[in-house]
């Protein structure tokens, strides 16, 4: 929702600049203010706090639910554990299925249930012992918990999905002993690829319309895991080429990939801003990686790299940014439906603010 309040105050400030030029006049200022009033109404602000609360409610339940077991551990049985998680998970996700339930409530209630579940598991993997790794059991939590995201079709518990795939990730890299910083940055840009491409292309055909704040949460991390990957490749294998080339070409190609469609096909700033920092970064890096066995003979190179080159090319790239936030491409401020903010659990249904 705060993004409508976003788009809407950019609208009012085009609205502003054409009657500041004559290109509009009273009455289509009137028409537009019909459709769009300036300010958020009262029912804006009943439905933003009624969500804000909701949220924060049903993230206090889970984790309430969670304590409340962990705390009372010793006096349960082992079949008693399992029982009273199992009761506690029927009992949340059976009011999602009542047909008079808002979709607001339906998808809280299964939010809750996926934190259930998890907890589920991770008590018959204690129980038992069944040997499995910690990435294992949090990749059988993202597996089962698949059908419910898809059946809650609402950004917090995609969003709690995403969080658990990264968790087995990570995991999954310091479990198998790969402390090498290339293949764990690899692996966790080529998982952060994969769910970008599916959160983009594959579930808003049947699972979940295109959501701006898990795109740029996956795409955040995407450029985060590249821009690591290929500066630790050329600050530990400068002196060999071809790992660097390579490498920087591959780092090179995704960001233009990504820059392509989120400037023509996608039209995010948000993204752009992030592919921005990751070419200063990378640029910065291979810069003093290049003069690092000069650095006692030639300091001042490596100092200005870091005092003026990373100012400079960053004060550019914010005031590129800021003029193509004024193309006509970027500035079409109420088109799309936006699903983010705190009106997060009924993703596919905003509200008219």
């Amino acid at each position: 929702m705060w993004e409508h309040w976003l788009r809407r105050a950019r609208l009012w400030k085009t609205v502003d600049d054409w009657v500041q030029h004559g290109a509009i006049g009273r009455r289509g200022v009137r028409r537009i203010a019909r459709w769009y009033p300036p300010s958020p109404s009262q029912g804006a602000w009943e439905r933003f706090l009624s969500d804000a609360c909701l949220v924060l409610g049903s993230v206090l339940v889970a984790a309430g639910i969670v304590l409340w077991v962990a705390a009372n551990w010793s006096g349960f049985s082992r079949l008693a554990r399992i029982g009273l998680l199992e009761v506690l998970l029927v009992a949340v996700a059976s009011p999602a299925v009542l047909p008079r339930l808002s979709n607001r409530a339906a998808s809280a209630c299964l939010f809750v249930a996926c934190v259930i579940l998890g907890a589920l598991w991770a008590l018959i993997g204690q129980q038992y012992q069944t040997g499995a790794d910690s990435w294992q059991m949090f990749a059988v939590w993202a597996v089962t918990m698949l059908p419910w995201a898809v059946a809650a079709r609402a950004v917090s518990v995609w969003l709690l999905w995403i969080g658990i795939v990264n968790v087995a990730l990570v995991l999954f890299v310091a479990q198998r002993s790969i402390h090498d910083w290339v293949t764990s940055m690899a692996m966790l840009a080529g998982g952060n690829l994969g769910l970008l491409l599916l959160f983009e292309w594959g579930l808003p055909k049947f699972a979940l319309p295109r959501v701006p704040l898990l795109i740029r949460i996956l795409a955040g991390w995407l450029v985060f895991a590249l821009s690591v990957w290929a500066s630790v490749v050329v600050v530990r294998h400068f002196a060999l080429a071809m790992p660097v080339v390579g490498v920087l070409a591959l780092w090179a190609g995704v960001c233009t990939a990504l820059g392509l469609v989120y400037s023509f096909l996608r039209p995010d700033l948000a993204i752009l801003a992030m592919l921005g920092l990751s070419l200063v970064w990378v640029i910065a890096t291979t810069s003093v990686a290049a003069y690092w066995d000069r650095v006692q003979q030639e300091p001042l190179v490596v100092l200005a790299i870091l005092v003026v080159f990373v100012p400079t090319f960053s004060a550019l790239m914010a005031g590129g940014l800021r003029r193509l936030g004024r193309t006509r491409r970027f500035r079409c401020p109420m088109q799309e439906p936006v699903h983010d903010g705190v009106d997060e659990f009924q993703a596919g249904r905003p509200h008219a603010s």
